[in-house]
């Protein structure tokens, strides 16, 4: 068993875990103090914390306490703290889980940026898929405890292994149908879709997995019928739900597609 002390890795908490009478400095001092940075000079110290504190943009406010910071900036002393030492393994427990939608967004580039400078091997957790597939190299997908899928972000995506990691890693449409080997057919509709990379557990199912953005939306054509029965308009796309028989698809579609709620319309799988 090796002391904690003694570990070569850094952690942030999903908390930042700061304590309230250190300033921002003192809080990134403090890993320099233990046994593993003996061998460091003072002065190789100071340099090491120094050049952390300003590569974080946190030099303004070396000397505030946490209750002064705001939530962006506690979340880079959590980590100024956690890589000054380059430990070569960094433990990340859901980090941006207590900050708002924008500050995650340049919180993910400051992590892959650390990345990058430090070369330390991150792992990372998160219930958010987006930030997962952003950020990740490669995802370990969990379920009750048991692996549910390794793979890169994009096969995850493209190439789910099973139905919950298709349904859990961004939003998954299931086509009830029947199998032939690897040609799928649509239950109650004349159509049939290539099966050749779905995994063997959907074809044991009778399912195949449509991602949201595989599907067009068209108003004539052969094609699953379905009924527009909501719709979101999302910037840069507009996302729709429609009822296909007994089931409830999601289908994103371009601003300029526009299709009214209750409309009548077919499903195409445009891969």
């Amino acid at each position: 068993m090796v002391a904690v002390e003694d570990r070569d890795l850094g952690m942030v908490f999903q908390s930042f875990a700061l304590w309230p009478h250190m300033t921002v400095r003192e809080h990134v001092e403090f890993p320099m103090k233990s046994k593993r940075q003996k061998h460091l000079s003072r002065e190789k110290k100071k340099k090491a914390v120094e050049r952390v504190i300003e590569s974080l943009g946190l030099a303004p406010y070396a000397d505030r306490l946490p209750g002064q910071l705001s939530g962006g900036q506690r979340q880079r002393v959590a980590l100024a703290r956690a890589i000054v030492g380059r430990p070569s393994i960094l433990l990340m427990d859901e980090p941006l889980s207590a900050l708002d939608a924008e500050l995650k967004i340049s919180m993910r580039q400051e992590i892959q940026n650390i990345h990058r400078r430090t070369g330390a091997t991150i792992l990372y957790v998160t219930h958010d898929q987006s930030e997962a597939l952003a950020m990740a190299d490669r995802i370990l997908v969990m379920r009750e405890g048991a692996i549910e899928q390794i793979g890169t972000p994009q096969d995850m995506y493209a190439h789910p292994e099973t139905e919950f990691v298709a349904s859990f890693v961004s939003q998954c449409n299931m086509v009830k149908g029947r199998w032939d080997r690897q040609v799928f057919k649509v239950a109650d509709c004349p159509l049939v879709y290539d099966g050749h990379r779905v995994a063997d557990i959907f074809k044991q199912k009778g399912l195949y997995p449509v991602r949201p953005e595989q599907f067009k939306i068209v108003r004539g054509g052969d094609g699953l019928p379905a009924t527009i029965i909501n719709k979101q308009y999302n910037g840069r796309e507009i996302q729709y739900s429609l009822r296909c028989g007994t089931d409830r698809f999601t289908v994103f579609a371009g601003c300029d597609e526009q299709f009214d709620l209750g409309e009548d319309v077919y499903l195409i799988f445009d891969v």
